[in-house]
């Protein structure tokens, strides 16, 4: 693909998935439109075609799957123990909260947290290292594009942000 293009597209998607997901967020799902969702999936399998991305080049590879694995687990298991040790701290209940107790509640909640990994990483944050050459500064802007989407709800956003520069 010519380098041009190739970068054009980058900047479309930096720029348009995230508009589409704060559209849909803020306008799309209210709207008479139940589909407007699979402009998600859509847009993601579009793009990576359009930009010839490889499961190696989307970061779905088995070959790494061990050390990948451990060096997630080192980010997860510090974010998993402050989450818990926060919950002690503000003397929370240790019961799951009735609308988790469903195997298909808790199926769909998957589904979807696995949706935004994928947007995160094999969309967003490789356009962003082909457009810049810092992989640092690529995963902050990915990282501030994902806290904005979770805007209004103020724990959230500083939370999204710490999490999504360490998964970029």
């Amino acid at each position: 693909m010519n380098e041009r293009i190739g970068k054009a597209l980058s900047v479309f998607d930096v720029t348009g998935m995230p508009v589409y997901i704060g559209w849909f967020i803020w306008r799309g799902q209210f709207l008479t439109t139940p589909l407007s969702w699979l402009g998600f999936p859509i847009w993601l399998v579009a793009s990576f075609l359009l930009c010839r991305d490889t499961p190696k080049t989307l970061g779905m590879r088995v070959d790494n799957l061990w050390p990948a694995t451990k060096q997630a687990a080192i980010v997860y298991g510090i974010f998993a123990i402050g989450l818990l040790a926060t919950g002690i701290m503000l003397r929370q209940s240790l019961h799951l909260p009735p609308n988790y107790r469903s195997f298909g509640q808790m199926w769909v909640y998957f589904a979807f947290c696995l949706l935004q990994q994928i947007a995160l990483n094999s969309l967003l944050m490789n356009r962003l290292v082909s457009l810049l050459s810092r992989r640092w500064l690529a995963s902050l802007i990915a990282a501030a594009i994902f806290a904005a989407l979770h805007w209004p709800n103020p724990v959230l956003v500083p939370l999204t942000f710490v999490g999504g520069s360490a998964m970029a």
